[in-house]
C-alpha cells in the first residue's frame, strides 16, 4: 500500500514538473513577442521618459520652485517644534491626571482619552487623524531623532 502512495506521488510529482515546464516555456515565448514586436515602442518611450526627467531636473532650478522648497523646510521645522512642545504638555497633563487621587482608575483613562482626542483635533483635519490612528493601531513604528527623543519626558515614560 505505502509503494502505491509513493509512485503516485511520484507520478503527480512528474506531472506538476511537465506542466511546470510547459508553463515557464509559454510565458518566456510571450515576453519574448512581446518585447520583440514592441522594441520601437520601447524606445519611444525611454526617450520620452528622459526627455520628462530632464524637465523635472530644470524646473526644480526655477527660482519659485527653490523658494516654495525654502517654505517647505521652515513650515517643517516649526511644524516639528509645535508637535513635540505639544507632546511635552501632553505628557505632562497627563502625568497630573493620573497623580490626582480624586479620580478613579476609569476617570483617569477617560480624562487621558479626552486629552488625547483633543490634541488630535488641535493638529490634525479628519483624514490625517484617520492615518494617525491606523498607525497607532497598526503598531507602525514611528521614525523620530534619537538625539531629540534621548532624555526626553517621552524615553522617560516608556522606560
Amino acid at each position: 500500500m505505502e509503494n502505491t502512495a509513493i509512485t503516485t506521488v511520484d507520478q503527480l510529482g512528474g506531472y506538476y514538473k511537465k506542466h511546470s515546464s510547459r508553463l515557464k516555456k509559454s510565458i518566456d515565448k510571450i515576453n519574448e513577442k512581446v518585447k520583440k514586436e514592441t522594441k520601437e515602442e520601447m524606445q519611444l518611450l525611454e526617450m520620452a521618459y528622459e526627455k520628462y526627467q530632464k524637465k523635472v531636473e530644470d524646473v526644480m532650478k526655477d527660482q519659485e520652485i527653490i523658494e516654495e522648497h525654502k517654505n517647505i523646510e521652515i513650515s517643517s521645522a516649526k511644524m516639528k517644534k509645535a508637535l513635540t512642545l505639544a507632546t511635552k504638555k501632553f505628557f505632562t497633563k497627563r502625568e497630573k491626571i493620573y497623580s490626582d487621587s480624586g479620580f478613579t482608575s476609569k476617570e483617569k483613562r477617560e480624562r487621558e482619552l479626552e486629552l488625547y482626542n483633543q490634541m488630535l483635533d488641535s493638529f490634525f483635519d479628519e483624514d490625517e487623524k484617520t492615518f494617525f490612528q491606523q498607525i497607532i493601531k497598526n503598531n507602525m513604528a514611528l521614525v523620530v531623532n534619537q538625539k531629540e527623543l534621548k532624555g526626553s519626558k517621552v524615553m522617560k515614560i516608556l522606560e
